[in-house]
């Protein structure tokens, strides 16, 4: 019996001052979850295990305005194990 493959993961991050928003697809589009994080250091790791805990995501997206493209997400590089 064949097993199903991992779905490969997308995410897609909306950035604000206040909070970050994803969104995180499979190979087909299908909504596989959603997350609400505060636009802080505690904030970005809570979105990172998030990601992290639907499997190994193969793409990451991000809007980034002015204010937070400076933090976001070149402030992730370092932890970051993929």
């Amino acid at each position: 019996m064949a097993h199903p493959a991992a779905a490969q993961v997308t995410i897609g991050v909306d950035t604000h001052l206040e909070v970050h928003v994803a969104h995180a697809v499979d190979q087909l589009g299908r909504r596989l979850d959603s997350i609400q994080t505060p636009s802080t250091p505690t904030g970005s790791a809570q979105l990172l295990i998030w990601a992290q805990a639907l499997g190994d995501p193969v793409a990451w997206a991000w809007k980034a305005p002015g204010p937070t493209v400076l933090l976001w997400p070149a402030s992730w590089l370092p932890t970051t194990s993929w």
